[in-house]
């Protein structure tokens, strides 16, 4: 009995030992798969975290690379900006070389303007110093040869007409005769310095001149024909156009005023002396004498 009772105790203790083993073996196998599932989760996470690495890692050489391109792109706009720093400075310079240009182009304008003025001045005076003024007119009448006592000379009638400006006789025509075949004019002359002559002086704009005589080569120049007398005014103050007094005082002190250079460079006087200039006599020839504003006589043949 009692073995029997020991063999149902082992029996059911040995049952109950397989079903606890069995349990166990369950439960293990269960925790078993939990783990495996939680190691596969961990694998799973584990891998993730290895993906997410690997990005961080190409994110990482993404940024260097980007990293290095904005340095790149740094340095370029560095450069960048020193070149504009270096065409900012050029076109400063080339505005100031412009502004300087212009500038100068004003100043040569100025002074083109001054040249052209100066030019016109110059052209005008030049052409003041030129000017001829008609004062009187020779005719040459007839030419003779008279023979006395073997001896042949030669004769010339003239007539002489003192002309103002326009060409108008003044006083009455003067026939001559004169022993020869070439006719002289003597005249005084007065010649004022040349700054009065270019500026267009009312007074002193133009040589003057008085006649004194007309004579020919074969006879002294005190035996020709008196004209007008030295210390007289000219024919051209005859009637109602009076002297202007600086003129009376110049013909009255004519000789001094050639023998004083300093009274004459007062009064603006360049020379004072005589003039005799002569033509041959050709018969029916009518010769123009002419007086220079900055000079002396001239004859021009009509």
């Amino acid at each position: 009995m009692v073995d029997k009772l020991n063999s149902a105790l082992r029996t059911a203790l040995l049952l109950a030992l397989v079903l606890l083993f069995g349990w166990w073996t369950f439960f293990l196998r269960g925790k078993l798969g939990d783990d495996e599932g939680r190691i596969e989760e961990i694998e799973s996470l584990n891998q993730v975290v290895l993906d997410r690495d690997s990005e961080i890692a190409e994110l990482g050489s993404d940024l260097s690379e980007r990293d290095s391109q904005i340095t790149t792109l740094g340095t370029h706009l560095a450069e960048r900006d020193e070149r504009i720093q270096t065409q900012d400075v050029a076109i400063s310079e080339l505005s100031a070389d412009v502004l300087a240009g212009q500038v100068r182009i004003v100043e040569l304008g100025i002074e083109l303007e001054l040249s052209e003025a100066e030019v016109q001045r110059l052209s005008a005076a030049v052409a003041l110093l030129k000017v001829d003024h008609r004062v009187a007119r020779l005719e040459i009448l007839e030419r003779n040869s008279i023979e006395e006592h073997g001896v042949t000379s030669d004769w010339t009638t003239v007539r002489f007409t003192e002309v103002d400006p326009a060409g108008k006789a003044i006083g009455a025509p003067r026939e001559v005769t004169v022993a020869g075949t070439r006719v002289y004019i003597e005249a005084l002359v007065i010649k004022f310095d040349d700054d009065f002559i270019e500026a267009g002086d009312f007074l002193r704009g133009s040589s003057v001149c008085l006649f004194q005589r007309i004579f020919g080569e074969d006879q002294k120049p005190a035996d020709g024909t008196l004209l007008e007398s030295s210390g007289s005014l000219p024919a051209v103050y005859a009637g109602d156009q009076l002297p202007d007094p600086f003129y009376e005082k110049l013909w009255a002190k004519f000789w001094d005023y050639a023998a004083d250079p300093k009274a004459a460079k007062l009064a603006g006087v360049r020379a004072v002396h005589g003039e005799a200039p002569f033509v041959e006599a050709i018969p029916g020839a009518t010769w123009r004498v002419e007086l220079r504003s900055s000079g002396g006589l001239t004859i021009v043949a009509e």
